[in-house]
């Protein structure tokens, strides 16, 4: 007797196949209006996905409950406790978040299971989420969310007004869950966290330096006037940046790995969007380039010279280095230390003449001499940033997911070697990793007569039976004082 899972499996598989047969009879029927037969054929293919579709449904509600009643012993059940549309937020219904961006992962698997199955989104969300409304109300909200703001948007009774911030929670949580690997997502808590909301961009005001000895406030005798202080304030402009990427697989992949897709799925690009973040955040040569990305918070910001002790003695005049630098500058209000993983480890390892360990057990507690501490692994050995939280901008918009089938995609990535999507708008080879402003359409590389040139191919979804899903996450970050980052290069922690 096959089991429940494969009862699905078979069922999702025949309904696959009956679609595509009615889509191959209506096509015969438009060809033939008068012809009875295929109409015919229409009607009965249309009654065969109903009923399979039905099916189908039933299978997966069976399979819901059995997994409801599983639950280890001990697990509380997943109540939520959400029961109209116009709940207001309250704790309780925000601790039901998952970190990790749990919506985010089910918005886009609900699109691919969509498209694959030639479903309406909300349908899938239905069948496969009936369990938690916030899926539903977040995938209305998060679209409604990423419609410019050109217009003022009529309200909708559909979406509650906790919708659009748990797709903001759940892109923190996103985030979030990159923080073991990520030097990006761990910083972005200390930062100044900001919401674009649909603005082209964000202007934060920033207080312009105070001079070396300043006069106001002043002592005022009785009956004197006030002075008007010397304070000034300037802005810093914090643009939208888009991160990008499309991944295509073939539709067996899709149709024989579901359930397990949702993991895939979040695997492959949440490791591909930390790593690419983290180097455009900390590498040193990475400049700014207009309408495309923000520089790194260490360019144009000179690397410090490290001590050349004794490493327990060069971890605590490295630190103090570097504060110092923060606190010549008026800064040093909320400073976080990044460092990479062995680093770390060399310095959790020292040990002092009496044999003991200087500063594990700080460590255990995540600070290092009272400074919170990010380690990861794209920081480069044997470098180390400190960076003021409180003048450090960082903002991470909802992330987006579109699938087709039908699109027909050029197979170049942007390395910068030809063929490459990386050129520099002129058709050569630019700079790896940038797509600059209406650049890569032509995909760089290609010969003088058209001829595409060696690796480079364009192809047809349709054609291959495949899938492509794209995503597309706004992220920025600036720094709010130009001497808010400080950094040092060839450490000797261990």
């Amino acid at each position: 007797m096959k089991t429940l899972a494969e009862r699905i499996q078979d069922a999702e598989n025949n309904l696959i196949t009956t679609k595509d047969a009615l889509t191959e009879a209506t096509t015969a029927l438009e060809a033939a209006p008068d012809d009875d037969e295929a109409l015919v054929q229409v009607e009965e293919l249309t009654v065969q996905v109903n009923a399979q579709t039905k099916m189908l449904g039933t299978l997966q509600n069976v399979e819901k409950a059995l997994a409801t009643r599983a639950r280890p012993v001990g697990t509380a059940p997943d109540a939520r406790g959400v029961q109209a549309p116009n709940y207001a937020p309250t704790l309780a219904l925000h601790s039901k978040l998952k970190p990790g961006g749990e919506l985010i992962w089910k918005h886009a698997v609900a699109e691919l299971v969509a498209y694959t199955q030639r479903m309406p989104v909300m349908e899938v969300i239905k069948q496969r989420y009936s369990d938690d409304e916030r899926v539903a109300h977040t995938y209305m909200a998060a679209k409604m969310m990423a419609i410019e703001k050109t217009a003022i948007n009529p309200a909708m009774t559909t979406v509650p007004a906790w919708a659009g911030a748990l797709v903001r929670e759940d892109t923190r949580g996103f985030i979030e869950s990159l923080v073991m690997t990520s030097v990006a997502a761990g910083l972005a808590p200390s930062t100044v966290s900001l919401d674009f909301d649909g603005f082209g961009g964000i202007k934060i005001p920033v207080e312009d330096p105070l001079p070396a000895t300043p006069t106001e406030p002043a002592w005022v005798g009785e009956g004197g006037a006030i002075p008007l202080t010397a304070f000034s304030f300037g802005s810093q402009t914090i643009n939208p940046y888009k991160l990008a990427a499309i991944s295509t697989m073939s539709r067996e992949i899709v149709d024989r790995s579901n359930p397990s897709i949702e993991q895939i799925i979040q695997n492959s690009l949440r490791k591909a969007y930390s790593k690419v973040l983290d180097q455009a955040l900390i590498t040193s040569t990475i400049t700014a380039i207009a309408n495309v990305r923000p520089a790194a918070l260490t360019n144009g910001i000179a690397a410090l010279v490290p001590g050349a002790g004794a490493p327990d003695a060069n971890v605590r005049a490295d630190i103090y280095k570097l504060l110092a630098a923060l606190t010549a500058a008026g800064l040093g209000q909320r400073p976080v230390l990044m460092v990479n993983n062995l680093d770390l480890l060399g310095a959790r390892m020292l040990v002092n003449a009496m044999g003991e360990f200087v500063f594990r057990d700080e460590l255990a507690n995540g600070t290092l001499l009272s400074i919170p501490v990010v380690a990861s692994g794209h920081v480069p050995k044997g470098t180390v940033i400190m960076a003021d939280g409180a003048y450090v901008a960082t903002a991470f918009g909802a992330i987006d997911f579109n699938v087709s089938d039908v699109a027909t995609v050029t197979e170049a990535n942007a390395d910068a070697t030809p063929p490459t999507q990386a050129d520099d708008g002129t058709g050569a080879a630019g700079v790896a990793g940038v797509v600059p402003v209406n650049a890569g359409i032509g995909v760089a590389g290609a010969s003088a007569g058209g001829a595409a040139a060696a690796g480079y191919s364009a192809r047809s979804l349709w054609q291959t039976y495949s899938l492509g899903i794209r995503m597309v996450a706004v992220t920025s970050w600036a720094k709010l004082n130009a001497q808010a980052v400080q950094w040092m290069q060839n450490v000797i922690w261990a």
